[in-house]
């Protein structure tokens, strides 16, 4: 404070003219204040100070504003009353420092140029005239563009220009606001309505930009949709992702066009959950097209909306261009023209489809489509679109011009297509690596950043050529590349200075092309072994069309705008009436309401589809009253019709009890409209009152009518028993009623079940079905845990014991024959359901589960003693340890060495006498001789088909027989590689014998001492085990080490050829030193003219031993053993399951 007095008596011309002793007396006289307030600086503190502060009301004062009548007359201050002193108001005693922006925000900027994707702006003019080429800074400076996104040339169409000229001169360049102040006009409506018609939807609506769209719209159905599941694809787009993350909604992130994963994620969640799945149909940065009609499945199957993003494909694909999902009906929608086709094709199943102007339409813009009621709520709540200056008037007359050109001629993108090929094919010819992609996409895969941006600089600056690299965030790291756009202007000529730029550019810098790849094993669809060919989305069929294969409808035709471009919609189900003197009153239209109350017309009330015509005005007061009224004719018409329709024509049993109810309902509404017009009302106001609890049960039962057309039975079934549950009781109560008859059928279903294993559901509403085609029982018989009735309070246990219930029925009939058992269980369970009791729909739910718990203790408990007694389960797999897993390793060995000499003779040489003679010989010498002889008779010597191998040891095989139908199902999976098992899976049954176990023939609840197991688990048990065995790494041919990329099998084979080889040559050096020492003393034991003549010998003997030692040494263990046990050894020690093994090597 003291600081701040001494600077005001240097500045302050006032404080300056006092001395101290005034200013105090001025302080104590309370005058102090009145003089501050007159100071245009201390003053204006004072009054803020005040105006913050709460304070008593002041009279209004007449002074003009700008009244300085306070202010003395003989005060004034000069410049250098503000210039030559300072105040020192800011108090600088702290030492605290404040945040340092610029440091941060520079060593952000550093990190990007560090990790080389920063991105620098290459200064591109693209010449309307000179269309594909552009200058540079410097206008003589020409080159070749090759990555814009006008895909079509459309920016420099001369209908795009002039129909923008034209309106640029009429209404000028500006918007003049948003749609709502001043941004709404007829090249708004007439766009709309144009690209609603491209797309075959209801409306339509234009945005500033599509990244505005996509935005605006996901963000606002998170935001405004409760409980909202996103499901976005991982490759979509950033507005996209913006979008999401504005909306605040739960989303999935699915892996890119995977269906299976995709499924997977929706299955989480109830159908009744509200969802979404986003995604795009080309997706830019790789040219892949997403599988549009699978997701429209999915989307269907789990009660969710479509999102379908085709800002890279509008323009480019279909025959009218309006993107993938046209293109996928292409014939149909070539022929029909504007017409619409099916309600089931590709493009009417999306919900929203959102693209932009800014790509092959060549202006600028986004827009999104769909139908009339989701248009209009977007229009009337998106902020990104109510607060956003709506497109200049002539962008988008050039939009609407350039979608009308593109519409009637197929010829710019037949030629895009054909260019795009072009390129694609020229440069994998010389093995650049072009990311394989059905679309006009063309990247070029270099793998890191730097070298992205080095390519695309000398692509600039030394040939002329504008590609632009992508990096990282557009694309993950170290799959940076080269994005190449052909349009219909980049022809043969012009794609051949590129490929020729790219291969010089490749060479340069020494970039990878396909084999480098391959060698490492691939990356985005290059080089990957696995890679399929590419199929194009255009055909060539498609391709060899011309515009007059196009419907005449297409050229300039006449579009309605759409009501919802400005609002223009009515919500009331009748046209609302003219005043007129001659108008009806209630006396007048009570004599017709009988009749149309039941769906049928009269002079007065007409019916059109959903809709009721009025044909004479009405009185004031009265519209909304007969609106009210006609809700239960049109509803009651509506559902009359249905049940007609339907009547003995639904295969759903759940949907026809449902149709039976409706039925009986609408009698008992028909009965219920003639009785109140019996009794003569006197209003229209008198038979609405009548009405009012008949309607809400028509209004539910229309609702249950369109959740059934929706819905498949199981999933109408749930539906219900909500709606049964809802809080008003009249709903309620109807819902109870319908949910009652409804489930009937569905209990019908598991009586069949339980009693017969009989699936006598053909529509998929019972949690078992069957598949035809599989050949197992685990197969043929499916448990669907999405189907399970578990609002009927049952758990997923008591589905799981009806489901091994019927399985085992099954299982026991078609396998085991156990007929007699099986009467006895069908006489017995069938007189406590139907007989003791009404069905199972009449027990409750504690007697429904014991009962459940009382049929899977029995029929498991028979079915294991039927494996382990009847058929020798146990013993079985002990000998198939013996046998096939050398657990009797003596037999094993007597087949090596007694079949020696034969297995190594051709393999055409075997005949099946000599393979029995061997295989008697194995048994009679080995222990395999102490096993009972009718397990002797399993055992067989096999040959393979000759396309095993040439030899004996490639074709011979033993085989342990289960040819009992039970057995040979429990056991020998056709998906198993070996038949086998060992003691380890047999303890895993516990398996303990009692004495009572042979006695028994029909189990009546009294339980083995032995632990049970269903089929399901035996056959589980057993495919463990096996899976144990041949999926070990060593010799499973589909695993590949991590360093070698090569099977360990393989690896193990080409070591025991090096031996074999080792082993050949070491037996030759060793006769040949024989025969060398021998010669050696020939030679010194004879005459000397004799020792000379064996000097020959001996030194072609020298020179054998010597090849041989380099054979052996050279070739066999320093060039082949050694390398490839290097190899080995780094593969095991790569794999953590087989690091320890690589120390024993």
């Amino acid at each position: 404070m003291e600081s701040l007095t001494k600077a005001s008596m240097k500045v302050c011309p006032f404080v300056k003219s006092r001395s101290t002793q005034a200013l105090r007396q001025m302080s104590e006289a309370l005058t102090l204040s009145k003089h501050a307030r007159a100071c245009p600086f201390v003053g204006a503190a004072m009054a803020a100070r005040e105006y913050s502060q709460s304070s008593k009301p002041a009279a209004a004062s007449s002074a003009p504003a700008g009244s300085s009548s306070r202010i003395p007359a003989g005060y004034s201050f000069s410049g250098s009353d503000l210039v030559s002193n300072t105040m020192e108001i800011v108090d600088r005693s702290s030492q605290e420092k404040a945040f340092d922006y610029d440091g941060f925000l520079g060593n952000e900027i550093t990190k990007k140029r560090t990790d080389k994707s920063y991105r620098y702006f290459n200064n591109i003019n693209r010449l309307a005239e000179e269309f594909p080429k552009a200058h540079l800074g410097s206008e003589g400076e020409r080159v070749t563009v090759w990555c814009a996104n006008d895909y079509l040339g459309m920016g420099t169409n001369e209908k795009t220009i002039q129909a923008m000229k034209t309106t640029l001169d009429k209404y000028g360049a500006g918007a003049g606001g948003t749609r709502n102040i001043a941004g709404h006009n007829r090249h708004a409506i007439a766009l709309e309505a144009e690209l609603s018609t491209l797309h075959k939807h209801e409306a339509a609506l234009v945005f500033s930009s599509c990244f505005v769209a996509n935005d605006a719209v996901l963000s606002l159905l998170g935001q405004k949709m409760k409980d909202l599941v996103i499901f976005s694809d991982e490759l979509n787009h950033a507005s996209m992702i913006q979008g999401i993350r504005n909306s605040r909604a739960r989303k999935e992130v699915f892996k890119h066009n995977n269906l299976k994963d995709l499924e997977e994620r929706l299955a989480k969640y109830p159908r009744n959950t509200p969802k979404l799945i986003a995604f795009e149909s080309v997706y830019s940065m790789c040219g892949s097209i997403a599988p549009i009609e699978e997701i429209c499945d999915l989307a269907d199957k789990y009660g969710a909306l479509t999102f379908l993003d085709e800002v890279h494909a509008v323009g480019m694909y279909g025959p009218h261009g309006a993107g993938v999902a046209e293109h996928l009906n292409f014939e149909e929608h070539l022929q029909s023209g504007l017409n619409r086709i099916r309600p089931d094709s590709v493009m009417n199943r999306i919900d929203m489809v959102t693209g932009t102007l800014g790509k092959a339409y060549g202006v600028v813009g986004g827009y999104v489509t769909g139908k009339q009621s989701m248009i209009d709520w977007i229009r009337s709540f998106a902020p990104g679109f109510i607060f956003t200056t709506s497109l200049p008037p002539a962008v988008m007359a050039g939009a609407s011009a350039s979608i009308r050109h593109q519409r009637s001629t197929l010829m710019d993108r037949i030629a895009q297509q054909k260019n795009t090929r072009y390129v694609k094919n020229n440069l994998g010819n010389i093995g650049i690596p072009v990311i394989p992609n059905p679309s006009h996409i063309v990247p070029v895969l270099v793998g890191n950043a730097a070298d992205a941006k080095k390519a695309s600089d000398l692509l600039l600056n030394k040939h002329n050529i504008y590609v632009q690299a992508i990096n990282f965030p557009t694309v993950p790291i170290g799959q940076e590349r080269l994005r190449i756009t052909p349009t219909p202007g980049h022809g043969p000529e012009i794609a051949n200075e590129l490929i020729g730029a790219v291969d010089s550019v490749f060479n340069e810098l020494n970039l990878k092309r396909v084999p480098a790849w391959e060698r490492e094993g691939g990356l985005c669809g290059v080089g990957e072994s696995n890679s399929q060919p590419v199929k194009h989305i255009w055909t060539d069929e498609q391709l060899s069309l011309q515009d007059r294969d196009l419907n005449p409808n297409v050229v300039n035709p006449v579009i309605a705008p759409n009501a919802v471009s400005s609002g223009n919609l009515n919500g009331f189900t009748a046209e609302q009436p003219k005043p007129f003197d001659d108008v009806l009153d209630d006396e007048a239209i009570l004599p017709f309401l009988p009749k149309t109350l039941v769906g049928l017309d009269t002079q007065l009330f007409t019916f059109t589809d959903a809709y009721i015509s009025i044909l004479s005005p009405l009185a004031r007061g009265l519209f909304q009253l007969i609106n009210d009224l006609c809700e239960p004719a049109i509803l009651y018409r509506r559902l009359h019709g249905s049940v007609e329709k339907l009547r003995g024509n639904n295969p759903s049993p759940i949907k026809a009890a449902f149709m039976q109810v409706l039925g009986s309902k609408l009698t008992s509404y028909a009965s219920d409209v003639s009785s109140i017009f019996h009794k003569n009302p006197r209003s229209l106001l008198h038979v609405y009152h009548e009405l009012q609890d008949v309607i809400i049960e028509l209004r539910t039962l229309a609702h249950l009518h369109q959740q059934m057309e929706v819905l498949d039975g199981f999933q109408f079934l749930e539906e219900t028993f909500k709606l049964a549950s809802f809080g008003d009781f009249l709903v309620r109560l109807l819902a109870s009623v319908v949910y009652d008859e409804l489930k009937k059928p569905y209990f019908q279903y598991m009586e069949h079940w339980i009693l017969r294993g009989e699936l006598v559901d053909s529509c998929n509403e019972f949690f078992v079905s069957f598949d035809a085609s599989a050949d197992h029982i685990n197969d043929i018989v499916k448990f669907h845990r999405e189907r399970l009735p578990l609002f009927m309070d049952f758990s997923e246990e008591d589905c799981n014991n009806i489901f091994q219930i019927g399985k085992t029925l099954i299982f026991l009939d078609k396998f085991c024959k156990e007929l007699e058992w099986l009467s006895a269980y069908v006489k017995h369970y069938s007189a406590y359901i139907f007989n003791e009791n009404l069905g199972l729909i009449s027990l409750d739910r504690t007697s429904l589960k014991t009962l459940f718990q009382v049929q899977f203790g029995e029929l498991i408990n028979y079915l294991n003693s039927m494996a382990y007694h009847k058929y020798d389960l146990f013993e079985h797999l002990s000998n198939l340890k013996r046998i096939m897993l050398i657990g009797s390793s003596d037999f094993v060995e007597l087949i090596n060495e007694r079949g020696l000499q034969m297995f190594n003779e051709p393999a055409s040489s075997l005949t099946s006498g000599k393979l029995a003679g061997l295989l008697s010989s194995a048994i009679d010498n080995s222990s395999i001789r102490m096993l009972p002889q009718r397990f002797q008779l399993r055992i067989d010597a096999r040959i393979l088909d000759l396309s095993h191998g040439s030899i004996g040891w490639d074709v011979f095989t033993l085989e342990y027989k289960l040819m009992d139908p039970p057995l040979e199902l429990l056991l020998n999976d056709k998906n198993r590689k070996l038949p086998i098992l060992d003691k380890a899976f047999a303890d895993a049954f516990a398996y303990q014998t009692s004495p009572s176990f042979p006695k028994i023939k029909r189990v009546s609840l009294a339980k083995l001492n032995v632990v049970e197991h269903t089929i399901d688990e035996l056959t589980a048990m057993h495919l463990k085990y096996l899976k144990g065995i041949y999926d070990c790494k060593l010799i499973n041919e589909n695993y590949k080490g991590k360093i070698s990329r090569e099977p360990l099998i393989d690896q193990i084979f080409s070591f025991m050829e090096i031996l074999f080889a080792f082993i050949k040559s070491s037996e030759e050096f060793s006769s040949s030193v024989v025969s060398y020492v021998n010669l050696l003393d020939l030679s010194t034991s004879v005459d000397t003219n004799a020792g000379i003549a064996f000097e020959g010998d001996l030194e072609h003997l020298h020179v054998r031993l010597a090849d041989l030692m380099k054979v052996m040494y050279n070739d066999l263990f320093k060039n082949s053993f050694e390398p490839r046990l290097d190899i080995f050894t780094k593969d095991l020690r790569a794999d953590l399951d087989l690091k320890d093994l690589s120390k024993m090597v």
